[in-house]
């Protein structure tokens, strides 16, 4: 029983990342709203954390600094992304496997030594990977653009009457699109 909850769980989670996925191409500009929104949200609660609670410091100033690695990396040429070997794409995406993994075992630190319980665990860690579940729903790699087209995305006037462009897949309908070949 425990496998089809699971499965189920699973499911639900790839459809809602589709979904979104699917939305984040039509709709650009609210998504880089709200991923914003969502980097400001995770800046203000790491800074109560580290200033208020006073928790685990280094964790906080972590993920302090992988936020604002979010707004200069990505912010800068949302929908697109520098290519996945850039140096600071890769910085990043070491930053998020280290903020998980400081925050994970703060977690189970705190779960032995107080009552925290398993809910608050997973709360907490869904909401340190919001930031890279948008990223990785919403953000399209450079590849896709063409030699000539300026930097913000966008196809420009080339002159002359162009077929209708392709539209431009996410990284995540990207390895939908593998599984479906």
């Amino acid at each position: 029983m425990l496998g089809v909850l699971a499965a189920f769980l699973l499911f639900s989670f790839v459809s809602a990342l589709m979904l979104l996925s699917d939305l984040a191409e039509e709709y650009p500009s609210r998504f880089r709203f709200l991923l914003k929104s969502c980097i400001l949200l995770n800046l203000v609660a790491h800074t109560l954390i580290l200033c208020v609670d006073r928790m685990f410091w280094v964790a906080s100033v972590v993920s302090l600094l992988l936020n604002v690695g979010y707004m200069r990396v990505f912010l800068r040429t949302y929908p697109w992304v520098p290519s996945i070997t850039d140096v600071r794409v890769t910085f990043v995406c070491l930053g998020i496997l280290c903020e998980s993994a400081l925050w994970y075992f703060q977690c189970v630190h705190l779960i032995n030594d107080y009552y925290m319980g398993t809910p608050h665990t997973i709360g907490f860690m869904s909401f340190l990977w919001l930031v890279p579940i948008i990223l990785l729903a919403s953000c399209v790699v450079e590849d896709e653009r063409l030699p000539g087209m300026p930097a913000g995305g966008g196809g420009g006037n080339l002159g002359h009457a162009a077929a209708a462009p392709e539209r431009k897949k996410t990284l995540f309908n990207r390895l939908i699109g593998v599984f479906k070949n």
